[in-house]
């Protein structure tokens, strides 16, 4: 950017976005969530009985409360 665009206030404008690229980003970020919500139901289920109690948890708790978080991500982002 030069001077004149700066002392004029003219500002450049990002490129449009081509359908095509946002809907590449949304199932991107859709995979993406879907394995770190994989990553961490193996991760609780690694852990012993006794581990899992500690924090409060059940295995049979697991999945709700994986799913439960990533709600609670999506109404965040809202």
């Amino acid at each position: 950017m030069t001077m004149t665009h700066i002392a004029t206030g003219v500002e450049r404008t990002a490129a449009p976005k081509f359908p095509i690229f946002s809907l590449l980003e949304m199932y991107w970020s859709a995979f993406q969530a879907w394995r770190e919500r994989a990553r961490a139901r193996a991760m609780l289920h690694a852990m012993s009985d006794r581990q899992l109690r500690d924090i409060g948890l059940t295995r049979g708790e697991i999945d709700f409360v994986v799913a439960a978080s990533a709600r609670e991500r999506m109404r965040a982002r809202i």
